[in-house]
């Protein structure tokens, strides 16, 4: 199993990080993936 879940890299960055820190990578990853989506989308139409 070498594929990057969203579960191994969660799991990866708690083991580097602790839960807190990771917690709010996690919220700031969701928030820039969505800007990235978002400006994708722009671009499409």
């Amino acid at each position: 199993q070498t594929g990057l879940t969203r579960e191994s890299v969660m799991w990866d960055l708690v083991r580097q990080f602790g839960v807190e820190h990771s917690k709010t990578y996690i919220r700031w990853l969701e928030r820039a993936i969505e800007i990235v989506q978002a400006e994708i989308e722009d671009l499409a139409t």
